[in-house]
This record gives C-alpha cells, structure tokens and sequence, in this order.
C-alpha cells in the first residue's frame, strides 16, 4: 500500500467551514447551545444538512472548532508575560466574536474544561517549577484559577473596561502573593 499525502484542506471547504460555525455564534445569540438543532444551523447559514454533515458530525464538533479556533488565537497573540498567569478566558475577553459563546450558561462548564485540557501541559509544569507544587497540587489549582477566573469575567460581561482592569491587577498581586508564600 502506497503511502498518501494528506490533501490540503481548499479555500471553498475553509469557507464553509467558517459559515457554519459563524453561524453557530449568531445562533448563540439568541439561543444556549443546548436549545440549538443542526436543522436551524443550516438555515442560519444557508446550506443543506448534506453540507453540513460533509463537514461536521455534529454541533458539539462545531463546538469544539469554535473553541479551538479561539484558545489558538488568544494563545498565539499573548506577548504579555503576566497574561501567561492568566488563563485564557482572560485573553479570550479580547475577542468579542467569541462572546456569545462565553455568556452561554449552558457551556460554561464544557468551555472550563476545554481550556483546562488545552493549557495544562503548559501551565502545570510552570506552576509545580516556579512554586515547588506535587503533580495535584498544580493541576488543583490551575483548576481553582481557571474556573475562578471564568466566572468573574462572566460576571464582568467579558468587558475590558476600568472595572475589569482594576481587578485583574488586583487578581495578580493576589496570585503572586499566594504562589510567593508558597
């Protein structure tokens, strides 16, 4: 058997790639993800299920892209050294295409979760290095900063406004000053 090249992914299947799960993010915001049904995101984003179904098997596959697209992005564009003790949700705020699907209560959790297996192997060995913490010790709170910081962001809009700066600098001292006593 003769080995294959995986085939570059065209601009059309991109494209309507894109349309789906943009369309998703216009659903969410009228609806939680777990009131949706593929029907009403083929109709959002104009296409025929078959289409659908060509590219996805369901809507948490499309959820999955979405969230991936956004942990990349915020990922790939942090510059700032004390964002890294932030955890993405943080960096996340600055996007509000991905907004709707943040303020869904129905996802809060998933989302959490996501973030938490994206970002573990980078972060955990960061915190048990810098802080001297057990394997359970960092992924515990890694976890207890990841879903503390979810939620106040949730509670703040995921706006960056004066508020939200405020008390993220006032969250860093307390992060430092809890990993320094350590």
């Amino acid at each position: 058997m003769e080995n294959r090249v995986p085939r570059k992914t065209d601009r059309r299947t991109i494209y309507t790639r894109n349309v789906i799960k943009d369309s998703l993010l216009e659903l969410l915001c009228e609806k939680t993800f777990d009131k949706l049904t593929v029907s009403q995101l083929c109709k959002q984003a104009d296409l025929t299920r078959t289409t659908f179904y060509v590219h996805y098997n369901n809507l948490n596959d499309v959820l999955d892209s979405l969230i991936e697209d956004a942990l990349e992005i915020a990922t790939s564009t942090d510059s700032n050294k004390d964002a890294t003790f932030f955890p993405t949700c943080q960096r996340i705020a600055d996007m509000p295409k991905y907004r709707s699907l943040f303020m869904d209560e129905t996802l809060s959790g998933y989302i959490v979760n996501k973030m938490f297996q994206y970002e573990k192997n980078i972060l955990m060995p960061q915190l048990m290095n810098d802080s001297h913490l057990t394997k359970t010790e960092a992924e515990l709170l890694f976890r207890f900063l990841l879903n503390g910081s979810f939620s106040v962001n949730k509670a703040l809009g995921w706006d960056k406004n004066d508020t939200w700066y405020d008390f993220q600098n006032l969250l860093l001292k307390f992060i430092r000053g809890g990993l320094g006593s350590i």
